[in-house]
Parts: C-alpha cells; sequence; structure tokens
C-alpha cells in the first residue's frame, strides 16, 4: 500500500458523502498566522495563503515501493568508523544536508555592531563534515578605528 506525505500535514477527511470530493487538512491553520509570518521570515499573505481551506493541492509524494535507507554491513561499519558508537541514525547519509552558505547572515555564530561578524559552519550545520573531520570559518571584521589595549588569545586563557 503506498504512503501519502501532505505539504502542510494532517490526513484526509472524508466529507458526508463517500462521492463528494476528498479535502485534506492543514497543520498550519492551527497557528497564529503573524507568528509563523515571523518565524518563516515570509510575509503574512504567503501565510494565510498556505492556511486556507481552499487550498487543494492534496497529495505531494506519493511512494509506491517499501521505503528503505541504503546501510553497509554492521562489520564493515566499525571497521570504517573505528568502532565508534553510532545512535542509530546513520540512514540519513542518503539524506544528509552537503551545501550550505557561509555567507548566510541568519547563521552568523558571532555578531557585534562594532567588530563584525564571524560564521563557523562545523558538523552541527553540516554533518558531513562530521566524517572529514573539518570546520570552516569566515570573519568579517571592521577596521580598528582607534584601540587602547590589545589582547590575543592563542590557547584559551588568560596568562
Amino acid at each position: 500500500m503506498p504512503s501519502a506525505f501532505y505539504l502542510a500535514g494532517g490526513v484526509p477527511k472524508r466529507g458526508q458523502q463517500e462521492q463528494e470530493r476528498q479535502t485534506f487538512q492543514n497543520i498550519f491553520q492551527e497557528f497564529d498566522s503573524e507568528l509563523m509570518a515571523e518565524a518563516f521570515n515570509i510575509p503574512s499573505e504567503t501565510v494565510r495563503k498556505m492556511q486556507s481551506e481552499e487550498n487543494r493541492r492534496g497529495l505531494i509524494v506519493n511512494v509506491r515501493e517499501r521505503m528503505g535507507f541504503i546501510r553497509p554491513d554492521e562489520e564493515q561499519e566499525q571497521e570504517q568508523w573505528g568502532g565508534q558508537s553510532d545512535n542509530g541514525i546513520e540512514e540519513s547519509y542518503c539524506t544528509m544536508k552537503i551545501r550550505t552558505n557561509i555567507e548566510n547572515r541568519r547563521d552568523t555564530d558571532i555578531y557585534s555592531r562594532q567588530a563584525g561578524k564571524v560564521n563557523v559552519v562545523d558538523r552541527h550545520k553540516l554533518p558531513l563534515l562530521k566524517y572529514m573531520d573539518m570546520s570552516a570559518e569566515r570573519g568579517r571584521l571592521y577596521q580598528v578605528k582607534y584601540a587602547s589595549n590589545l589582547l590575543v588569545s592563542k590557547t584559551g586563557q588568560k596568562n
């Protein structure tokens, strides 16, 4: 039996008569439109369209066969990762995010109006980096106009 996925969640509702056209519940209808507009950073009108009961998009993806994930043999996996214990969600390899924009203003890790900003991409933002043992940083620091003290730290400890 096929699995059905709905754009806005929910399960199909049937009308009073079986012949009546099938309508779909919309999980977005339960949330405040202004709150959603702010959370998704989209116009309120777009949120109202998403929440509309007149929305007849219905099924978006219909999976005809059983879903499965490619996974290496346990022995091969332990050999590859040096016996590290995993948390059981290695299926996410297939759906893992492999690209990110280090310039994205919303993802700024450190920001100061006087100093500038620093963006860091690590295994939390890009899970693929966990297996490559890598990370990346991008900083945009403003030119110093004046300074009375300068502190440089290489080891994280103050001498």
